[in-house]
């Protein structure tokens, strides 16, 4: 090839040093590199880095533990305090279904065994297809639809695919009616729309789902609370953000959050209770942004 002229050359060097991997070029230089790279730790490394990792993990996530395709917000909460979100019953019957969904040998698993990558599309659309397989096999299990929406709605989020969006919150509208009372996909409803971007439409169907609960649960709390905190209503996001942390004071999500809430709103005491012990969980963000100057007066304005 023709060497560019100096000045796009230097250009094109900047783009990486600001830019990573996000670089327009940096793909195709990685997957280059990967392939006369000898050792294999390294070719590995350079075919990670060339993918969007945000999709990867989250599909990768949902591969190998599928209850937890509850996506972003609050999805570890639910084991907060077991028994108000009722979980389907043990004889569910696609639950044996879907735990060999973590057990099967799958393309995106066998590719990283031999440190290949696969592509994320692809294996956003073999997890769509493997989880409607199930719910059209077992249509009256919550399970099997609470589980294809969550992943829908992860699937939905990255491919930037409303019509996926608009499948997994009906996925988990389906799971809801077939076990009342069941927080997980009334949650995930507005889980999804806010992970979606659409925040305010997350907080009505919050809103609305909650009128089907027996009682504000945990799961609930945190995913209201974060809405809010994105909508900049901090005092309201605090007071549920505080809920979730009254029954796991461990919860470091809800911390960080919290003390994000706790400095916006000028609260001392609260901010610096709330980033120390998220600090202590291993979350120092909060601390480190108010040590910039991140949280002074007039940054809050």
């Amino acid at each position: 090839m023709d060497r560019p002229p100096i000045e796009e050359a230097l250009g094109v060097e900047l783009d990486f040093v600001r830019l990573g991997t996000l670089a327009p070029e940096a793909g195709t230089l990685l997957r280059n590199l990967s392939v006369v790279e000898p050792d294999e730790g390294w070719r590995r490394d350079l075919l990670a880095a060339a993918l969007d990792w945000d999709i990867l993990f989250e599909g990768i996530t949902a591969e190998v533990n599928p209850a937890q395709t509850s996506v972003g917000l609050a999805q570890d909460i639910g084991d907060a305090q077991p028994g108000l979100e009722e979980p389907p019953a043990d004889d569910d019957p696609a639950r044996h279904a879907i735990s060999q969904l973590a057990y099967e040998s799958t393309d995106a698993l066998r590719q990283l065994a031999v440190g290949k990558l696969p592509s994320p599309v692809r294996m956003l659309r073999d997890g769509i297809e493997r989880r409607r397989a199930i719910a059209r096999s077992y249509p009256n299990s919550p399970l099997a639809h609470s589980d294809l929406g969550g992943f829908l709605g992860m699937a939905g989020k990255n491919l930037r695919r409303r019509d996926l969006i608009d499948e997994g919150l009906t996925e988990c509208m389906i799971a809801s009616e077939l076990l009342p009372g069941w927080d997980l996909p009334a949650v995930e409803q507005g889980i999804i729309l806010a992970n979606f971007g659409e925040l305010e439409e997350a907080l009505k169907r919050l809103d609305h789902v909650r009128e089907t609960l027996p009682e504000e649960t945990p799961h609930f709390c945190s995913a209201k609370g974060y809405v809010l905190m994105e909508l900049c209503r901090y005092a309201e996001a605090m007071e549920y953000l505080e809920r979730v942390l009254v029954v796991r004071p461990d919860y470091a999500e809800a911390s960080l959050h919290a003390a994000h809430c706790a400095f916006m709103l000028g609260d001392h005491w609260a901010d610096q209770r709330h980033a120390t012990t998220v600090r202590r969980l291993g979350k120092p963000g909060a601390c480190i942004a108010w040590k910039k100057g991140m949280y002074s007066a007039n940054k809050r304005r």
